[in-house]
């Protein structure tokens, strides 16, 4: 976690794994157009990440990156909603890699 932030940290697998879990109800809305309703997702809420990165109060936005090269931009209200995390299991199941394993983040009131 870089940029308009306090301490900029980063963290292998199994330390961000180690950070405190969560587990919430949401939908999943998908960019290409399929929902699936009342998911139980489980990972590292955002206020874990936040709270440790401690965001300037500047930052208006925040830039996501991903594996492949995929990017998206969250305005940070968005992004600080209750219900985003990083996700690593779906209804009690682990992510794979062709949904988005090791940990995508999850913006249930927009889209995952």
């Amino acid at each position: 976690m870089f940029g308009l932030v306090e301490t900029e940290t980063q963290w292998n697998y199994d330390e961000f794994m180690s950070l405190s879990q969560t587990r919430l109800k949401a939908d999943f809305h998908c960019v290409t157009r399929w929902s699936q309703l009342d998911n139980i997702w489980e990972g590292v809420h955002i206020t874990e990440i936040a709270k440790r990165i401690r965001i300037r109060s500047q930052t208006r936005f925040v830039l996501i990156h991903g594996f492949g090269n995929y990017t998206i931009n969250l305005p940070l209200t968005d992004l600080l909603n209750d219900d985003v995390l990083f996700a690593h299991t779906r209804n009690g199941e682990p992510l794979t890699p062709e949904h988005g394993w090791p940990l995508p983040l999850i913006v249930p009131k927009l889209y995952a």
